[in-house]
Parts: C-alpha cells; sequence; structure tokens
C-alpha cells in the first residue's frame, strides 16, 4: 500500500527540524574551532579588602595645613599631630627615637615609611579608651636598621617598617592585650599582637599575627 505524503504541518516541521540540525552542528563546529585560553597564561587578579576602620580613619584624615609662614619642610611630628588622636601625643611618639642601644643612636623614620605608623597609633589610641587607665610609655616605635640590630630584633621586624608599636600601659600588660584582640576580632584592624611581661606589641602588617614573647 503506497505511503501518502506528509501532511503540510508534518512538513513543515520535518523542515525546521532539518535545519536545526545543520545549525546546531554548524555552531558546534564554530566553537570547537575558537582559541582556548592556555590556563598557564591566565591572570587572577585578586581584589584588595576593603580598609580596616583603623585604617580608614588614616584615609578621612586630611593632611596637615602648611604654615602660614614656611620656616621649613613638615615635620614627622606635625605629621603625627594632624591626625588629632585622642590620647596620645606626638611627643610621645617621638620620645623612643632619641634612644641609643650598644652605641647606635635610633632615627625619625624616612620621610616615604611616614605614612604606615597612623594605623597602628589609632589601635593604640582606642586601646586606652576601652582600658580606662593611661598609656604610660611608647618603649618602641620606628627602628632604623642598624638600631634594630643592636637591640638584638627580627631581621625583618615591622618596626624597620614604621607600624609597629611596643605599648605599656597602667594595669600592666594582659589586660591591653585582651582589648586589643578583641579589636582585631571586631576587625578594626588586621596585624600582629604581642604579650610580654611588662608590654604589649601591636603592628598594622595587614595579616593576622598572635604570640607571647
Amino acid at each position: 500500500m503506497p505511503e501518502s505524503p506528509p501532511s503540510p504541518s508534518r512538513r513543515r516541521w520535518m523542515e525546521s527540524a532539518a535545519l536545526l540540525a545543520v545549525g546546531s552542528a554548524f555552531s558546534a563546529k564554530a566553537i570547537s574551532n575558537l582559541p582556548w585560553p592556555n590556563p598557564s597564561k591566565v591572570t587572577v587578579v585578586q581584589t584588595p579588602p576593603p580598609p580596616t576602620p583603623a585604617e580608614q580613619l588614616v584615609i578621612d584624615t586630611p593632611p596637615p595645613a602648611a604654615p602660614a609662614r614656611p620656616t621649613g619642610p613638615p615635620t614627622y611630628e606635625d605629621f603625627i599631630a594632624s591626625f588629632a588622636l585622642r590620647h596620645i601625643r606626638p611627643h610621645e611618639l617621638i620620645n623612643p627615637h632619641r634612644q641609643t642601644t650598644r652605641g647606635v643612636k635610633n632615627s625619625l623614620p624616612p620621610q616615604h615609611l611616614w605614612s604606615k605608623m597612623p594605623a597602628s597609633l589609632f589601635v593604640a589610641d582606642e586601646i586606652r579608651e576601652r582600658l580606662g587607665r593611661p598609656l604610660n610609655l611608647i618603649t618602641s616605635a620606628y627602628r632604623s636598621p642598624a638600631y634594630n640590630k643592636a637591640c638584638g630584633g627580627a631581621s625583618k621586624s615591622w618596626h624597620t617598617q614604621n607600624t609597629a608599636l611596643d605599648l605599656v600601659y597602667e594595669g600592666g600588660p594582659k589586660e591591653a592585650y585582651a582589648i586589643a584582640c578583641q579589636l582585631r576580632d571586631e576587625g578594626f584592624f588586621r596585624g600582629g599582637i604581642g604579650l610580654y611581661r611588662t608590654f604589649i606589641h601591636i603592628d598594622t602588617r595587614g595579616k593576622n599575627a598572635t604570640w607571647r614573647g
């Protein structure tokens, strides 16, 4: 019995299916001919983390105003004063730079390192605020490489990068250490915290580290 010809609607469906098959084959071939990136040459761009509150305080502080009658280049003390810390005066930070150990005198940080210190100062200032007791002494801040070596400091000490502070708070170091850890847990800063017999160390190196000396 001869087969009846397909209906117009079925014919149209068969034609569409054929065109679809040809198109799919063409697309697959075209895609297979596309150049694919070499995995070994792919560059992964890492987005830096957002600034911590301590870093944001530095960003939000306007630069020190020029004196009405300039008498010379800006000083480190002027730079620190521009951050208007609540509890820390510029001279308290400057004093450790006058120290001498084993015949080697410390120095102020070079100007290109000035901007590394304020975030750590904001951390020290916030510890003092929450502790409710005075910061008696900053025993160490920036150390020149020669002075750091005379002190027996680590060769890559964060003191030589002007990001570290050794702090003596009234009442002993343990409570100040606990507050520093709490601040870091809250995200106020990223950095190192060290507990010693009479002082604590803090720095804003950008990654967390904790130790006891």
